[in-house]
């Protein structure tokens, strides 16, 4: 019976991270995905999305400025609640930071 060389088979170090096949997109990384900074792969990757679904999202949420909740990202997403309801684990909403201090609000600003 062979007897293992000192410090196991592969010796010690760190573990390199997969590196995908070419033509394969990157893995995300584990956790729930931020439907404000998710890219066009991360959405494409969700159950019952495709390329087209995920750009219409994509286009709502830059014409948006951001989603500012979950429920305002499955509307624009246009989501059954059977859809939603295999997502919604998986998913946060990041809201977009507000504008940058010295810049008037946009909208009707109303004198009270």
């Amino acid at each position: 019976m062979a007897v293992p060389p000192p410090g196991g088979y592969f010796g010690p170090g760190p573990v390199a991270a997969p590196v995908p096949a070419q033509g394969q997109p990157a893995a995300r990384p584990a956790g729930p995905l931020d439907v404000n900074a998710a890219r066009l792969d991360d959405l494409a990757a969700l159950p019952g999305f495709d390329p087209q679904r995920a750009r219409y999202v994509l286009a709502e949420r830059d014409r948006r400025g951001g989603f500012g909740s979950l429920p305002e990202f499955v509307a624009a997403a246009n989501l059954a609640p059977h859809e939603y309801a295999r997502l919604r684990d998986g998913l946060v909403c990041t809201p977009p930071a507000g504008p940058p201090p010295g810049r008037p609000p946009q909208g009707r600003v109303l004198d009270v």
